[in-house]
């Protein structure tokens, strides 16, 4: 017999040959084989009789246990080929290590003990007659979402959300509910912080059947994990990015909190997107998927207005005020917070209540040219530059390029160039300086991997906790320098945001957005929580300027040990293939070993230009030494 063998490494399958007679169906196995002189565990993909044209095919060394089975193979190839990677480095993304070491380990029982079957009555049932607090979700539509979700087969639901509690009150019934009849569950959750609401909510009434994997886990609890799953004693699974490439032995439900998360995608080796993941195993699966969100994402709106996913929306009236509060450049060279903002964080004080502050980090946003009324940006990519008064620098955030403050402006070259803006030390001073209170430093009140806001609290005491209902008002400070980002996506992650930062206030709170334009399309927007208004306006810029949902976009960086000519640089990326290619850029920022980096941002209206393009880099970059190629496909960022 024959079989394909895939290794955790940046290759695609290996063939080798058994000998002898085999018991059972191999795919899925791990086995350990001879690569390189050395041997190393792999994973069988596809077996056969045929001998194939290559004669010199190396023996297997041993077969090991089940890994998974054929549609999580499958799967494998899929991210392989939508990533523009290798069915190799798709593996080292799933737990396959673990899987390995449980091998290694000398105590292999538990490990090679059969499949268990456990009983789906082994959870504490559910009383249907009994009352179920809903926390002001309607029932019919809960009754009808449920149903669909018990269904075998694939479907993609997208519940907007009035709130986060909402949807941890969502998420946890259709779990209760559901887990008692169904066996292969995943919820994805984007910081690790959510899973401890979910596991005490839902490990009472699940038991041993429910397991949790995220990246702080210790090494011992990671296997134990593995081993459980591998056994099937564990078959709901709660955890981040990585556990929607948990190999359960069967999958009937996967469920996305804050599904519009950027902490869903990976940031690091093979960039994928653990949303889109678990929305494609879901298909081949033939499981029903739940994406639930209170702010959802564009692409998904999207989808739900293409019937390609169903949309429910279960949004209430009970919100935060947010008002806008004009602030021009003018009166930010004065103070950073306008009059109306210390006016209204003075009474909710005075009145026992806690105000917050968000801003942006660094002494001050932005550096503004009072001659010509223009702001600093970045020769690379355009995005305005952030300025930090200890070091005197200018840093882009986007791009990574810095430099030091320069004695004129470069489109004016006047010499009246002053800090604009708000910035963490600069809010703060004026704080404790106009109110009178301390203040406690709060990282990313939005947990939003992508933001790089810092809150101040100005609050009689200091104990706390992010959660809804804890803050009487808030202010944006950076609201305006927020939208200056060379980044597509700019509008979108602000409006997140601002809606995560809302849900934080109480029912009676208030929400002041500092802003020179009060009447954008934005603020006019969120003042009116008018979603769809808001996604109409977005996908229709995004329309008119070529850019997903409506083209397929991709990322590609070049990082070279020495400069490349501009003509070596264009031959490069030369192609007759229906792709759009935007750059380069320089990168300041590198990779190790590496002096010069590039950026280019690829359009293409279907995937398939897409892989073959960049199939086509490598094989040209194969004759070159000195250059590696890094690809993000639907970059989060440009």
């Amino acid at each position: 017999m024959y079989v394909d063998v895939i290794l955790p490494f940046r290759l695609g399958p290996l063939t080798y040959k058994i000998d002898g007679p085999i018991t059972g169906d191999i795919v899925g196995c791990i086995v350990l084989v001879p690569f390189q002189k050395r041997l190393h565990y792999g994973l069988v993909v596809s077996a056969t009789s045929e001998c194939p044209d290559n004669t010199d095919i190396k023996d297997i060394h041993s077969i090991g246990p089940v890994f998974c089975d054929k549609g999580f193979i499958s799967l494998i190839y899929w991210i392989a080929e939508y990533y523009v990677s290798y069915p190799g480095m798709a593996l080292k993304c799933c737990p396959f290590d673990e899987a390995v070491t449980l091998i290694k380990r000398a105590d292999k029982r538990l490990l090679k003990e059969e499949a268990q079957d456990v009983p789906i009555l082994g959870c504490s049932d559910i009383n249907e007659s009994e009352p179920v607090d809903l926390k002001g979700l309607p029932p019919e539509q809960i009754r009808e979402i449920v149903t669909k979700l018990s269904e075998d087969r694939y479907r993609a639901l997208l519940v907007h959300c009035a709130s986060s509690d909402s949807e941890a009150t969502l998420v946890t019934y259709i779990a209760k509910h559901l887990a008692q009849h169904k066996r292969g569950i995943i919820i994805l959750v984007p910081e690790i912080m959510h899973i401890k609401y979910l596991q005490h909510t839902l490990s009472p009434f699940l038991g041993p059947r429910l397991g949790v994997f995220h990246s702080q886990l210790r090494v011992p609890q990671r296997l134990k994990f593995i081993d459980h799953v591998l056994s099937g004693k564990i078959d709901v699974v709660i955890g981040t990015r990585s556990a929607i490439l948990t190999p359960l032995r069967s999958l009937s439900l996967i469920i996305v909190l804050c599904e519009h998360s950027w902490s869903y995608k990976a940031e690091e080796s093979l960039r994928y997107n653990a949303r889109d993941i678990a929305v494609m195993r879901g298909y081949r699966g033939n499981c029903p998927v739940l994406l639930t969100s209170i702010s959802p994402s564009l692409e998904s709106v999207f989808n739900g207005r293409y019937k390609r996913y169903d949309y429910y929306s279960l949004q209430g009236n009970k919100r935060c005020r947010i008002r806008p509060v004009l602030h021009t450049f003018k009166a930010q060279l004065r103070s950073a917070l306008s009059a109306e903002v210390l006016k209204e964080a003075r009474e909710i004080m005075q009145r026992g209540g806690t105000f917050l502050f968000v801003s942006q980090k660094g002494g001050y946003s932005l550096l503004y040219c009072t001659d010509c009324g223009t702001v600093a940006r970045c020769i690379g990519c355009g995005s305005s530059l952030l300025f930090f008064e200890d070091s005197k620098s200018l840093v882009c955030n986007h791009c990574g390029q810095s430099d030091s403050v320069k004695l004129s402006c470069g489109n004016c070259k006047g010499f009246n160039l002053t800090p604009l803006g708000g910035g963490l030390e600069r809010v703060r001073a004026e704080v404790e300086q106009s109110l009178g209170y301390k203040t406690i430093i709060i990282d990313n009140p939005t947990g939003h991997s992508g933001s790089s806001w810092l809150s101040l609290v100005a609050k009689k005491g200091t104990v706390f906790r992010l959660q809804k209902g804890v803050f009487d008002g808030v202010a944006v400070v950076d609201f305006d320098y927020l939208l200056q980002r060379a980044d597509f996506r700019a509008t979108e992650r602000v409006f997140q945001d601002i809606i995560k930062i809302a849900s934080l206030l109480k029912e009676k709170g208030l929400l002041l957005i500092q802003t020179k334009d009060t009447r954008s399309n934005l603020i006019r927007s969120l003042k009116a929580y008018d979603f769809k208004a808001f996604y109409d306006h977005e996908l229709a810029q995004r329309s008119a300027a070529g850019y997903p949902p409506f083209m397929r976009l991709a990322r590609l960086e070049l990082f070279t040990k020495g400069s490349l000519p501009e003509d070596t640089l264009k031959a490069l990326t030369s192609t007759d293939m229906a792709v759009e290619i935007m750059g380069p850029i320089g990168l300041r920022q590198t990779k190790k070993g590496y002096k010069m980096g590039y950026r280019y941002i690829i359009k293409s209206l279907n995937k398939r230009d897409l892989v073959l393009f960049f199939r086509e880099m490598e094989r040209r970059l194969r004759s070159i030494k000195g250059i590696k190629m890094s690809i993000d496909v639907d970059p989060l960022d440009t």
